[in-house]
Parts: C-alpha cells; sequence; structure tokens
C-alpha cells in the first residue's frame, strides 16, 4: 500500500513523515488542530452511519469534509490577501 502512495522510497518511517507534517501545519496554521478533530469526530459519524446503515449514507459521504475544507479556504485566502 505504501508504494501505491508514494511513501515506500523514503529512509524517514511513513508515520514519521506524517506525524512531522502535523506538527508543521500544526505549528504553522492556528485552526489546523481545530480542523483536524471536527474531521476525526466526522469520519467517526460516518462509521457510525455505515454500521447502522443509515439512510443517508451516501449524502454524508458526499457532504463530507466541506464544513472543515470551506474553512481551511477561508484561512488560505484570509492569509494570500494579507501578504499581498
Amino acid at each position: 500500500m505504501l508504494e501505491n502512495v508514494g511513501l515506500a522510497e523514503f529512509e524517514d518511517h511513513p508515520y514519521k513523515i506524517i506525524e512531522t507534517a502535523l506538527f508543521v501545519f500544526g505549528r504553522n496554521d492556528g485552526d489546523f488542530e481545530k480542523r483536524r478533530t471536527l474531521l476525526t469526530a466526522r469520519y467517526q459519524e460516518g462509521i457510525d452511519k455505515m454500521v447502522q446503515q443509515d439512510k443517508d449514507i451516501e449524502t454524508f459521504i458526499e457532504e463530507f469534509g466541506n464544513d472543515a475544507l470551506e474553512d481551511a479556504t477561508a484561512v488560505f485566502e484570509r492569509s494570500s490577501n494579507e501578504k499581498v
């Protein structure tokens, strides 16, 4: 699996790469951890819906992450405008 996503040829373990990225993003973006927590909670909600065979699971999957993505886009646009 790691080969398929391009993480097999690095000296560092893929988990170390991911943990470093999470640390760097968390340090550079004050809202990153908030969005990550939101996505984790929404992911668990989706798992629960699948287990319960919720009739709205397809809509949930289609909309998954949109709220966090919208927040991230707004932060990115604000920071881009401030640098100009």
